[in-house]
């Protein structure tokens, strides 16, 4: 039919339909964009141009806002973490190692360093280790029969001898005092195993077996039981023991087999140790954290009766010393804060020579500070040591970049002033242009022309 065009679509057509739906789909997307920004951009101008508007009630509301969240902040220090893993890199094998470890065994200890008066006397004089009264001193800070049923700090940090860690936070004990408890009342634990597993079950008795006679309790004995279960112990006893009057206690100069009673010593051990094993895991316990927990082992000591404070004990280990680490951390920089504010608003007005700019450039700082310690508790954030540690160039950072901006607003101010002064040198002498061709008379005034 004349004048139409019956001819096949060609191979080509489609590829042009599908290149025009592409530009169809890329100006819409970024018609789209452009409108997002732009409403972006007037969303950020209208809040510009309100806080502009009306500055007294926006730094009322962020003076407020600070002050709420700072009341909250000034308990961060407990959102520093004193664990041993913080300080190692994070998804390194150590790590996950010590972390696999943790699942089965305590990595978590605490030491109690025990000393007599001997150590510091020496002769042979002062207490030994192996003292009855000693041993009973330690035994009651541990927790034994003997003090089971005394109250929070005089039932012995360990009180709880089958929850696992669960109730008291402690795992396990490892001192002398508990090697001869065990000792001790291993006849007897064997007797009543016997009677409640072997009497009453095989024969056609009921028993008492907790009133079954032979066997002690889990106690320190008496000086002549002790002396015998040391003896039968051996090294089991001695090495967990120290003669710190001893030169070399690694050398048995005496040749007798046991290096720890050597002539160049007093033969008295003044020195042991209780290793604790403690429980990562404090969501049962009234204890928060390890901090806490050791606290409350340094509560158990103090409280110690009368007729039990021979020694000196002192709570140590790595648990402890990274909890002083991170104490001594936060306690420097309370310290150091004030004098680092002093010096920082004294080198400011020295070189600006006016109050208004540590004004400036002081508020912003302290109000972002009080809502970052504000924040990090109330998102219960986790702080280490380190990272403690760096608040103080943060804060120099902060008033380096505030002297920064009061510099930037100074010369716009001053450019501002220069531009007033040159319009207003413009028209005086215009003014002085146009009186001179008022004097002269001329009734064209070129000179006023070219000064307009």
């Amino acid at each position: 039919m004349a004048g139409s065009d019956t001819r096949a679509p060609g191979p080509s057509e489609p590829t042009t339909r599908s290149g025009n739906a592409l530009q169809v789909t890329r100006a819409a997307t970024e018609a789209w964009a452009r409108r997002a920004i732009s409403k972006a951009e007037h969303g950020v101008e209208g809040m510009y141009n309100a806080a502009l508007t009306s500055p007294r009630m926006l730094l009322a509301v962020c003076i407020i806002v600070a002050a709420v969240l700072g009341n909250v902040g000034l308990s961060f220090q407990e959102q520093i973490d004193d664990d041993v893993e913080i300080f190692l890199p994070d998804d390194a094998e150590s790590t996950d190692l010590l972390l696999e470890v943790r699942e089965e065994w305590s990595t978590d200890l605490a030491i109690i360093y025990v000393q007599t008066s001997n150590a510091a006397l020496g002769g042979g004089r002062g207490e030994n280790i192996s003292d009855e009264a000693i041993l009973r001193e330690m035994s009651w800070v541990e927790g034994d029969a003997d003090n089971a049923d005394g109250g929070a700090r005089s039932r012995g940090i360990d009180w709880s001898k089958t929850d696992h860690g669960r109730d008291d936070g402690i795992l396990w004990i490892l001192s002398p005092a508990q090697v001869i408890k065990e000792a001790n009342s291993a006849d007897g634990r064997f007797n009543r195993s016997a009677c409640n597993h072997g009497i009453n079950t095989r024969l056609p008795l009921t028993l008492d077996c907790d009133v079954i006679p032979g066997g002690g309790d889990y106690v320190i004995p008496d000086q002549d039981r002790i002396d015998a279960l040391i003896e039968n112990l051996g090294g089991a006893f001695t090495s967990m023991v120290r003669d710190t009057n001893d030169n070399d206690p690694t050398v048995d100069s005496d040749g007798d087999g046991d290096p720890t009673n050597d002539a160049d010593g007093d033969g008295v051990w003044d020195t042991a140790a209780i290793v604790v094993g403690l429980n990562h895991d404090l969501e049962r316990t009234e204890f928060r954290d390890f901090e806490a927990l050791l606290a409350h082992v340094q509560d158990v000591i103090d409280e110690r009766p009368d007729g039990l404070r021979a020694t000196e004990m002192t709570v140590t280990g790595l648990t402890k010393v990274l909890a002083d680490i991170s104490d001594a951390i936060y306690q420097d920089l309370l310290t150091m804060l004030p004098w680092s504010l002093a010096f920082t608003v004294g080198i400011i007005t020295l070189l600006h020579r006016s109050a208004k700019v540590v004004v400036i450039t002081g508020t912003p700082i302290v109000l972002a500070l009080a809502v970052t310690f504000g924040g990090t508790v109330l998102l219960n954030l986790t702080l280490t040591p380190m990272i403690v540690a760096t608040f103080p160039i943060l804060i120099g950072l902060g008033v380096d970049y505030a002297l920064h901006m009061v510099n930037r607003i100074e010369e716009r101010r001053r450019h501002h002033i220069d531009q007033i002064n040159d319009a207003n040198r413009r028209r005086r002498r215009l003014g002085e242009a146009e009186q001179r061709c008022r004097t002269s008379g001329t009734s064209t005034c070129t000179e006023g022309a070219s000064w307009r």
